[in-house]
């Protein structure tokens, strides 16, 4: 069974990496493109400034990160990309220059990673639990955040005015406790129920976003998970 915990730990890394990307081929957002800035401040020492970028009502999405995170006299520095296309779904650490890519289709995920399971040397016990995981996570492989999918259950409580747009405010208890101001299906602004303030754009820019914008750096290294995941069980069954 320790050799299965390293499977299901590469797992979970999958379903956290996808988990805030989106997925869905349908227009994600109201407006074509453009480049918001946020503020992010989840508290606990950690602050994030935060750029997304958009194409094609959302369907190529990049989102540059930049943390800071205090830890008693230490600070560390983060730096990450995440690239959403039709096809891929690229999560990258730009201090490391290496990255992995999944496919952008959570049945296509687990349809080749239930192909690799069947064709490694592990035990069939071991090929039955594991997959039997695999199936259990699909769910997970959806790309949609799980606040957005919230919303979309709710009704408006108002409307608002921020940063000159009107927004559709909703009052989200299950992911957050807190009020998140929409426009375009676009996030602007979260407060949480004390009046703090989680995250807020600071730039909106509707213009045309470069295409290069969407593609991965020349000097980064870039690994496709199913052959990452194929080589973590190649090493527990060896």
């Amino acid at each position: 069974m320790r050799k299965m915990s390293m499977a299901v730990v590469a797992l979970a890394v999958v379903a956290a990496l996808i988990s805030g990307c989106s997925g869905s081929k349908p227009a994600r957002y109201g407006i074509k493109s453009g480049t918001i800035k946020y503020e992010i401040n989840p508290g606990q020492g950690l602050t994030l400034e935060q750029t997304l970028y958009f194409d094609d009502f959302g369907r190529e999405e990049a989102v540059v990160t930049n943390s800071m995170n205090v830890m008693g006299t230490d600070t560390v520095y983060r730096h990450t990309l995440s690239i959403t296309t039709p096809q891929y779904i690229y999560s990258i650490d730009m201090d490391s220059k290496s990255g992995v890519r999944l496919y952008n289709d959570p049945s296509k995920m687990v349809k080749k990673m239930l192909e690799v399971i069947e064709n490694s040397d592990l035990s069939d016990e071991q090929k039955q639990q594991l997959s039997t995981i695999v199936k259990q996570q699909e769910e997970n492989f959806n790309t949609e955040m799980p606040l957005i999918k919230e919303i979309k259950e709710l009704e408006p409580v108002r409307t608002d005015t921020f940063m000159g747009k009107e927004c559709e405010v909703y009052k989200v208890n299950r992911t957050l406790n807190a009020e998140v101001y929409m426009w375009n299906r676009i996030p602007l602004k979260i407060v949480d129920a004390t009046g703090n303030v989680l995250q807020k754009a600071v730039e909106i820019d509707t213009e045309p976003v470069k295409a290069e914008v969407f593609e991965v750096p020349e000097e980064v290294e870039v690994q496709d998970y199913i052959e990452r995941f194929a080589e973590s069980l190649k090493r527990q069954s060896g």
